[in-house]
This record gives structure tokens, C-alpha cells and sequence, in this order.
């Protein structure tokens, strides 16, 4: 769990984990500088609950991702469960999760579905699979061989909701320090390109939805917000592959397959090819030409909307 002037939602997550049928063995706590109760709170939580508390407090604000790392390198036990500050579990959140993990050896990490609810916990009347576009059309599809085809093309992934293999560490830490795909994406992918990954239809969680979260829901970009200009988009995509680059490296280390290598690679080489894009809209025609002939842009981006918006750009 990473906190950070958590004061008026921490004692309702710290009570859903002790209300777990089965406890965690360990709760790691790393504090972001809090200025507000938070550490008492979590303090208070220590000197009574049945399980080792871990507690760390940063001397300086890290920002959640680095945060995260931090909280991840202390962990000990064989599987993590990413918690944020904020929300809260339900009864069976933990058992589910190991037994989804203990029924496949070959499961990396696992993922539920979450009941999306407001600062009072009541409900919003949706579901953070629906809310993130993950329809059961693309769960059948991350169940299937094409998983990683998936999750290389949209970030499905929310951190409040995952737990993986202890394993995995020297995999995916240290988080990269720049590029779009935050911890909880990075880990996903990684993962993903590698092993197995489960998920879990049930609403495992209630995702408080509040003005004070410091990164909120990974929604899905609307069109508004991919219609940006045409210089950001160029950063945009040129630290985008040198962070899939990054991945790419690792995931060779660790041992990809060759199908999962290759696609890695061939995104990269598009998110290059949009960022080089040139200037001349008749040179830039031939470019966006060979991406939908190769249909790079329907495997990699928004398919012909993305390819519109190059061309016009």
C-alpha cells in the first residue's frame, strides 16, 4: 500500500483488510511525506493487527510510481497485491486471488473487475472492466493466445485491482522514469509478454472515485483527448518506443517468445514511424500508406482513426 494524505479514507481499506477470510501475512506501507494523520492512523493499525506491518516514510515526496517501487522492493511474500490508500476490499479479495494463482502455475498476475462507487462508497452504478472498454469479447480474447496482441495495443491494466508473482521483481523494478504506461501498465505489459494472465469478473473491490486521488481512473482516451498537437503527439510517441524499447530489452533478458518478441518490436518501429512522420503531406501520405497496408495502425493504434488523424495532422 503506498499512502499519501490518506487520512479520510485509510481506516475504512486498513478495516477491509482485516476483514479478509484470509489475512494477508504481511501489509507493506510505504508514506509519500504526509502532512495530514495518516501515519498515526497507520500506526495505531500496526500496534493491533494479526499480521507484520511494514511501514516506510519517504524523507522527500517520491510521486506515486516511484512510491510503488519502493513499497514493491519490501515486499517478502510470494504474491503482491498492489492496494491503494483509498478504496475498499472485499472479504474474499485475498483467497480469490491465490486461488486463481494456485490453480495455474503459469499465472503471472491476475486482475478482478471492481465496483466503481463515490467518496460515501455508494455506488455509481458501473464496473471498472466496462468503464476501461474490457468487454467480454477482449477477456476471451486475454484468455486466448492473443493476450499479449491485447495489451500491447491498450493498457486494460488498473493497479488497485492487480496482484502478482513475487517473481516477477526482478522483471519489471525499477519502473522506467519516463513514457505513458505509469506502474501498473508497465507491470501488465511485462507480465503479460512473459506469463499468463487472469481475470477476474467479480467486482473484488469498491474503486472510491473522489477529487483528491492523485491518479484516479485509467480510463480509456476519448477522441477529444488523442486530438492533440501535432508536436505533443511526436513526444508523445517517441517516449512511448523508448520505453516499449526498455520493456523489449527486458522481456528478452527474462525469456519472450518469439511471436511476442516480434510484435514488440513491430510496435515500437510504428510508434517510431508516427513520430518521424514528414512534414510534406505528400511524403507523409506514402508513410501512413505502408502502416495501413501493414495494418500496423489496427494492431498498434486506433486503426483508421488514428491514421486520419496522421494524415491531417
Amino acid at each position: 500500500m503506498c499512502t499519501y494524505n490518506g487520512a479520510p479514507f485509510l481506516r475504512e481499506q486498513l478495516d477491509s483488510l482485516l476483514a479478509q477470510g484470509r489475512l494477508a501475512d504481511e501489509v507493506v506501507v510505504c508514506d509519500d511525506a504526509s502532512n495530514d494523520e495518516t501515519i498515526e492512523i497507520i500506526e495505531d493499525f500496526a500496534r493491533t493487527a494479526p499480521f507484520e506491518v511494514k511501514l516506510s516514510i519517504n524523507q522527500t515526496n517520491l510521486g506515486p510510481i516511484k512510491n510503488f517501487e519502493n513499497a514493491i522492493r519490501t515486499c517478502s511474500g510470494d504474491l503482491i497485491c498492489l492496494c491503494d490508500q483509498d478504496d475498499v476490499w472485499r472479504a474474499d479479495k485475498i483467497e480469490s486471488i491465490e486461488r486463481a494463482f494456485d490453480s495455474d502455475s503459469g499465472v503471472g498476475l491476475v486482475m478482478s473487475d471492481a465496483e466503481l462507487v463515490d467518496g460515501d462508497l455508494a455506488s455509481i452504478d458501473n464496473r471498472l472492466f466496462a468503464e476501461l472498454g474490457f468487454t467480454p469479447r477482449m477477456r476471451k480474447l486475454a484468455a486466448s493466445g492473443k493476450r499479449f496482441d491485447l495489451f500491447l495495443k491498450r493498457n486494460y491494466f488498473c493497479g488497485a485491482t492487480m496482484a502478482f508473482r513475487a517473481d516477477f521483481k526482478n522483471l519489471i523494478l525499477p519502473f522506467p522514469e519516463h513514457g505513458p504506461l505509469i506502474h501498473d501498465g508497465w507491470i501488465g505489459l511485462l507480465v503479460s509478454a512473459v506469463g499468463k494472465v487472469s481475470f477476474d469478473k467479480r467486482p473484488l473491490i469498491s474503486y472510491r472515485l473522489h477529487g483528491k486521488q492523485q491518479m484516479g481512473l485509467p480510463r480509456i482516451s476519448t477522441s477529444a483527448q488523442i486530438v492533440r498537437a501535432e508536436t505533443t503527439d511526436r513526444e508523445f510517441y517517441r517516449t512511448h518506443a523508448q520505453q516499449l524499447s526498455e520493456a523489449l530489452a527486458r522481456a528478452v533478458a527474462w525469456g519472450i517468445d518469439a511471436r511476442s518478441k516480434e510484435l514488440l518490436r513491430q510496435k515500437i518501429a510504428h510508434l517510431k514511424q508516427r513520430a518521424e512522420l514528414p512534414s510534406s503531406p505528400l511524403r507523409r501520405l506514402g508513410s501512413i500508406t505502408r502502416e495501413v497496408i501493414n495494418l500496423h495502425y489496427h494492431r498498434f493504434s486506433r486503426g483508421w482513426f488514428s491514421a486520419a488523424k496522421d494524415l491531417l495532422a
